[in-house]
């Protein structure tokens, strides 16, 4: 049974003994599927094949990156499809589930404005030519 220790950290009792917090026992049970959303942004960018998939198994379009899989996915939302997750091929037991896709499109729309900045930097529209003073 989990309880609270002194350290505010959550400890799990008996059934669990090999897991000595409720985060880790619960990482036991998602197993190798389940990747952090540091993780995953360390592999946003990393060629790779991505399904993004609705429905009942429907696989909507694949994407060369987490990246591409991630607006894949918005897009496939808007247009009024139901996403379920994103799963990297061939299978190697990695599945975005609509929560953290969420977050992940937030990372990648922040990524998007720094490289937006960064390419084209805001221009100083006030110059000295733009006023002039009548004599």
């Amino acid at each position: 049974m989990p309880f609270v220790a002194g350290d505010g950290e959550i400890k799990i009792g008996r059934g669990f003994a090999r897991h000595s917090t409720l985060r880790e026992s619960v990482m036991g049970i998602l197993g190798p599927s389940h990747r952090s959303d540091e993780q995953l942004e360390a592999i946003l960018f990393e060629t790779g094949r991505w399904a993004v998939n609705g429905q009942h198994g429907q696989v909507l379009g694949y994407a060369a990156s987490l990246e591409q899989a991630v607006k894949r996915s918005a897009s496939f939302s808007l247009s009024g499809a139901r996403v379920i997750a994103i799963c990297r091929l061939p299978f190697d037991h990695i599945v975005i589930f609509p929560e953290q896709i969420g977050r992940l499109r937030r990372v990648v729309r922040t990524y998007q404005l720094i490289t937006r900045n960064q390419t084209h930097p805001v221009q100083n529209r006030h110059t000295s030519n733009v006023f002039s003073i009548a004599g």
